[in-house]
């Protein structure tokens, strides 16, 4: 049997090997002839810069760079944002969800980490509210 360490590793792996970066999602079908960069498009202007050159959306930043990594010239991975920033992210990202409530085109969250849960605002709360008055969550992911 695997450790919960082992298991983590392993995911981080693969995670690493699918290419969750900005070039990476370019590559990954989301509908028709668009791909998951077509979907993250609005994040375009607020890239994280990775090692290797590689720069990932904020919800696709890990939560840290892998061991190793040459640290100079790259933003700190998500463990090192503020709570402002996580709180930002969560923001966006309810906004999102809020977006696609009600329609058949589901929120695509494929390979983002998310060390927050953003929460949509209850149905039954003012649907014409801006989304900057509707509440969010910093709930932690355990």
């Amino acid at each position: 049997m695997t450790s919960a360490e082992d298991r983590e590793k392993e995911w981080w792996n693969r995670w690493w090997e699918e290419d969750w970066s900005w070039d990476g999602l370019a590559e990954k079908e989301w509908q028709n002839d668009l791909t998951l960069q077509d979907y993250w498009r609005d994040e375009e202007n607020h890239l994280v810069k990775g090692p290797n050159g590689k720069h990932y959306t904020r919800a696709h930043t890990p939560l840290e760079w892998p061991a190793g990594t040459d640290l100079d010239d790259v933003d700190p991975p998500k463990n090192q944002w503020s709570e402002d920033d996580l709180q930002a992210l969560a923001d966006d990202l309810a906004a999102r969800l809020e977006n696609h409530r009600g329609t058949d085109d589901p929120a695509r969250f494929d390979g983002t980490v998310l060390p927050i849960v953003p929460a949509m605002p209850p149905a039954s709360q003012d649907p014409d509210a801006p989304l900057a008055q509707q509440p969010a969550s910093l709930s932690a992911v355990h």
